[in-house]
Formats: C-alpha cells, sequence, structure tokens
C-alpha cells in the first residue's frame, strides 16, 4: 500500500511540473485539467483521479509552488551564520526564485484571482512569513511587533522583482538600475534595509 501510496505522489509532482510548463508556455487561462491530459497523452479520466477540475489543479500547483519557495529559502538561510546573512540570503533566494520560476511566481502571487485563489495563495505566504519575522526580531532588538519592517521587507521584493521580470528590456531596466543588473541593484538597496533596523 505504501509504495502504491508513493507512487501515486510521484505522478502527481510529475502532472504538476508538466502543468506548470503548460502555464508558463501558453497562460494559466489556457489551462485546464482536459487540455493538460492532451498534452501528457493521458485519457482525462486519469487526471480527474488527481484534480477535480481547474481550480483544484491550480490550488495544487500554488501549494506546489509555495512548498518549493519555501525550501529554498530554509536552505539558503540555513548556510549562512548571523541572522543578519540569514536574512540577505533569503532575500536574495526569493528574488531568484522570481526569476528562475518567473510564470509559477507571477500566478502565485496574482493580484486578480478569485477570493478562494487569495485566501490559498495568503496560507501558502504565511509559511515564509514566521522565518521572516523571527529573523527581523533578531536583528532589529525589538520586543513589539515589527509589522512595518515586515511590509518594508515585502515592499522591497516585490517591488525589484516587478522591475526585473515585467520590464520589456534591457533598456527599460536600465532606466531604473542604472549599469547594475537587477540582483545586484536589489541586494545593495536589502544590504541598506538590514542596516537600517540594526539594534545598535
Amino acid at each position: 500500500m505504501t509504495k502504491v501510496k508513493e507512487r501515486k505522489t510521484a505522478t502527481k509532482e510529475v502532472i504538476l511540473q508538466k502543468a506548470i510548463e503548460l502555464g508558463s508556455e501558453d497562460g494559466w487561462h489556457k489551462l485546464t485539467v482536459r487540455n493538460l491530459a492532451e498534452r501528457l497523452h493521458y485519457a482525462p479520466p486519469v487526471l480527474y483521479q488527481f484534480f477535480e477540475g481547474k481550480d483544484h489543479l491550480e490550488t495544487e500547483i500554488l501549494k506546489y509552488g509555495f512548498d518549493l519557495l519555501r525550501k529554498k529559502l530554509i536552505d539558503a538561510a540555513e548556510t549562512q551564520q548571523s541572522p543578519e546573512e540569514k536574512l540577505l540570503a533569503l532575500a536574495l533566494a526569493r528574488f531568484d526564485f522570481a526569476i528562475e520560476h518567473h510564470a509559477l511566481h507571477s500566478l502565485m502571487f496574482s493580484s486578480g484571482k478569485p477570493v478562494w485563489f487569495k485566501k490559498c495563495a495568503m496560507e501558502g505566504m504565511l509559511q515564509t512569513k514566521e522565518q521572516v519575522t523571527e529573523l527581523l526580531i533578531e536583528i532589529s532588538g525589538r520586543t513589539t511587533p515589527v509589522h512595518d519592517l515586515i511590509s518594508n521587507f515585502i515592499a522591497l521584493i516585490k517591488g525589484y522583482t516587478f522591475f526585473a521580470t515585467e520590464m520589456p528590456d534591457d533598456k527599460s531596466c536600465a532606466h531604473f538600475f542604472g549599469q547594475m543588473q537587477p540582483k545586484q541593484a536589489f541586494e545593495m538597496a536589502m544590504k541598506r534595509f538590514i542596516a537600517s533596523i540594526q539594534n545598535k
């Protein structure tokens, strides 16, 4: 029974990866269980064992994306020693994720989606908020809530990843970043933010 469950889990992951590939190529609005089945050369009932419909499929893609992101953030932070280094590594890993998985990232943080989708996305974001909050508290030395620091941290990431992923060409990026590459500019901005909140 365990082997059957493991095989089913592995099959579902392969299907999700293919769904992400299809959504990235053709656009998320075109992704359905039926056309995913066609792309995989499966009969639709095979996929309906895993996904009840398009909404369920998107929910599972969201969960997969946030699990992947959380793992990358944890791995990045674990390679560093100080809380400042951990937060910077975490921020850079988050930036890299947005670049490497652009289409998936866009879906995960899409604002033009129904309420159920936004609730699912919020659950995913809360998984990494705790890690960030602990580091911000440690760096700032605050005993009071750090909601403002969390907002500033998120705003930096959102702003820089937007310019890095949504600008049409290098010339447009240069308008905002000058001679620097977007990641280099983001790293400098994040270092300034971390220095500004350090408990001195």
